[in-house]
């Protein structure tokens, strides 16, 4: 997970609000594996999670990594 959450940290983390903070806090908080399932696309998002933020995590990779 450190692959995948720690560029967006490096990059984003001074300027994210604190109610995004908050919300990457609890992204966090998830267990890595089921966290990497849904930023991979092998298991769908859980409807109570996070999906909007996920899906910044998932643009910042894409426009980072091609």
């Amino acid at each position: 997970m450190d692959l995948m959450l720690g560029p967006f940290a490096d990059a984003k983390l001074e300027s994210l609000s604190p109610p995004d903070l908050d919300r990457f806090e609890q992204l966090l908080e998830e267990a890595d594996t089921d966290l990497l399932k849904w930023l991979m696309g092998q298991e769908p998002t859980p409807a109570d999670a996070d999906r909007d933020f996920l899906d910044r995590l998932l643009a910042f990779r894409r426009e980072t990594h091609g």
